[in-house]
């Protein structure tokens, strides 16, 4: 798709693969594709650590020699392939390049990105990232053209390259009732307090003994303070735990990352660190210590336990601050198409619940299951009356009504907003022919089908089918066609 994309004539592209789709591995096979055809390349990253790891995996798989631009290392601008630090690039001379890679593009509006992209106008710009949007719900419209998404999550764990989750809202959850919010997240000062308690953070690690016992483990925290605070507690109990932030000086973080991987330490506690280019697959739990507005941060968090290991089913998430119950599962992040108008402002249109919580065993469910995934405990149902704009009424369950409000609330002209698996039923419930869900199913990626192939249409009819039975929305379609039908026959 990005190649088709680029020769669409496109020049400014966001690549969206979710967290463990093997993004530096396929970012490396476009760079050795661009490298055949003698085209410089220019990835840039906001780290050191990041540098170093994607030269390191240019040169050891790829057999790639890259120059490096970073502080305390000499240049070698011969090379066609430059791998840089982005404070460091926006200070030197522009290198020479055809193609220019930014990585964790969600952070292309800050002013060293914009610097350096203004320096290369003819040349094509890919931004890499899962969550292409900024923390604070704006888009990414005014630097790229469009949004390139090969392959959705739920195609990962179908296939085993991924892991799915299995969530715990712990009872002795934070109240964040009136905690102002700063830059599109909670104020972390305000936040601090609300945590830092002791029967809190006691709290984590009782509940860690009760749902993950023995399991390797990550903990995001509010502060150096909370954090440092909560290791201690862990290795009061005999859990073997560590802290590490982004002062932690590289040697000492290396030591205790190997640790971990090997298993000598347990628990790793941190702040802001892992959530980006931290790869020890076998972690089996990740520990939501703190809360969050920002979607793309959530999902960067608990991304850190998706990745498949010998033995491991799911990921365990521990979540003590409402983060799942706010956006709601990270299998269902890219369900509804991306925008680079800013997903997060979409997001926000519904103010409900995206989960609900076990009040047997803290297991969070999708608010639409009719019982608990873990205990089977029932929960109630509820129906409602929606009345459609020809005035014809229908009679549904919770989820079923919602899934309607919502698609009825959607205007023609903002239709790419409608999930792959509800194309049929907002067409159904327009009155549109085949053909227009046909045409969106292609126009919005969720396929990968040429509309000149002869048999298109009937493998997007499969491929559509086949996503409303596993979202549990087919049964919906067939009522909704069957009182659109009694309607006219009446």
């Amino acid at each position: 798709m990005l190649y088709q994309s680029i020769k669409d004539g496109n020049r400014r592209l966001v690549w969206c693969m979710p967290t463990g789709a093997g993004k530096s591995t396929v970012c490396s096979r476009f760079v050795k594709a661009c490298v055949k055809n003698e085209k410089r390349v220019l990835f840039f990253v906001h780290s050191k650590e990041l540098v170093q790891q994607f030269a390191l995996r240019l040169s050891g798989q790829f057999h790639i020699s890259s120059g490096i631009i970073m502080a305390g290392v000499t240049p070698n601008r011969s090379k066609l392939v430059q791998v840089a630090s982005v404070q460091t690039l926006v200070r030197r001379e522009a290198p020479p390049a055809d193609v220019v890679i930014i990585d964790e593009t969600h952070r292309a509006k800050a002013n060293t990105y914009r610097k350096v992209i203004e320096q290369y106008p003819d040349a094509i710009i890919i931004g890499l990232t899962a969550t292409p949007f900024r923390g604070d719900g704006k888009g990414l419209s005014d630097i790229f053209e469009t949004i390139v998404h090969p392959v959705k999550i739920g195609e990962l764990i179908n296939k085993g390259y991924l892991v799915s989750t299995k969530v715990f809202a712990p009872k002795d959850r934070v109240n964040l009732e009136g905690i102002k919010t700063v830059r599109g997240d909670y104020d972390q000062k305000e936040l601090f307090n609300r945590f830092h308690d002791e029967g809190l953070v006691r709290g984590v690690v009782e509940n860690y003994k009760k749902h993950a016992d023995g399991t390797k483990a990550i903990v995001f925290n509010v502060n150096i303070e909370h954090s440092k605070e909560v290791a201690e507690r862990f290795n009061q109990e005999g859990i073997p735990c560590a802290h590490l932030d982004g002062e932690t000086n590289k040697a000492e973080r290396d030591r205790i990352v190997k640790a971990f991987s090997r298993g000598a330490i347990q628990v790793l506690c941190n702040v802001g660190l892992f959530t980006e280019g931290f790869d020890v697959p076998d972690t089996e739990t990740v520990i939501l210590n703190r809360a969050t507005k920002s979607f793309g941060l959530y999902v960067q968090m608990v991304g850190r336990g998706l990745r498949p290991a010998p033995g491991k089913e799911y990921c365990i998430v521990l979540d003590h601050g409402d983060n799942t119950i706010r956006h709601g599962f990270v299998e269902d992040y890219d369900q509804v198409p991306f925008s680079l108008e800013g997903v997060e402002k979409k997001r926000k249109e519904d103010d409900e619940p995206k989960t609900k919580v076990c009040e047997v065993c803290d297991t969070i469910n999708s608010r639409f299951a009719p019982v608990c995934k873990c205990c089977g405990r029932a929960f109630p149902r509820k129906e409602r009356v929606i009345r459609f704009t020809d005035g014809t009424e229908f009679v549904a369950l919770d989820r079923e009504a919602l899934i309607l409000e919502r698609l009825l609330n959607i205007p023609h002209s903002k239709s790419e907003r409608i999930p792959f698996p509800q194309l049929r039923i907002y067409a159904a419930l327009r009155g549109y022919k085949n053909g227009w869900w046909f045409h969106r199913a292609i126009d919005d990626g969720h396929v990968d089908v040429m509309k000149e192939d002869p048999d298109a249409f009937r493998k997007v009819q499969f491929l559509i089918k086949l996503a409303e039975e596993e979202a549990g929305t087919y049964g919906l379609l067939q009522q909704i066609r069957a009182a659109a039908h009694e309607a006219k026959v009446v």
